[in-house]
């Protein structure tokens, strides 16, 4: 004769066809947790690759004497990645300055200082238009007093 089903066989049954089940979901979502963190990792390594092409092509723009295109490869190099793009911001600022766009250049020369403090050259430059800013405005003071 077959013994009844107590519920603590039943119990005992349930559990050993639900454990399987909890363990493959757990299994899977730590599968998905380290896919993710790594597409992620790629993103932001393919975006870093990006901004340090823009930036080399933005160096030789500015070697060549193309402005405008390098002040866009620099921008788009500091967009892309900005935790790199302290030298995209001295080269920006020092072709802001060059085309007379001292307040955009101090900007520029005052984040190179923000993200890398040892950046001597930023504080001179930075300096150097701030002065030069100040003279104008000073001529200008001047030039309409009555």
């Amino acid at each position: 004769m077959k013994s009844p089903m107590t519920i603590k066989n039943l119990v005992v049954l349930m559990l050993l066809l639900l454990v399987p089940v909890f363990v493959y979901a757990a299994s899977s979502s730590k599968k998905q947790e380290e896919k993710e963190v790594k597409a992620e990792q790629e993103k932001e390594l393919k975006a870093k690759n990006e901004a340090i092409d823009f930036y080399n092509q933005g160096r030789q723009n500015y070697k060549d004497g193309q402005k405008e295109t390098a002040i866009s490869n620099f921008s788009k190099a500091i967009e892309l990645f900005p935790e790199i793009s302290s030298d995209a911001y001295y080269f920006r600022g020092h072709l802001y300055a060059e085309m007379g766009k001292n307040d955009e250049a101090i900007a520029d020369f005052s984040k190179t200082i923000e993200m890398t403090p040892e950046y001597k050259e930023a504080y001179a430059e930075g300096a150097i238009y701030t002065i030069i800013r100040i003279s104008t405005i000073r001529r200008f003071l001047i030039s309409t007093r009555p």
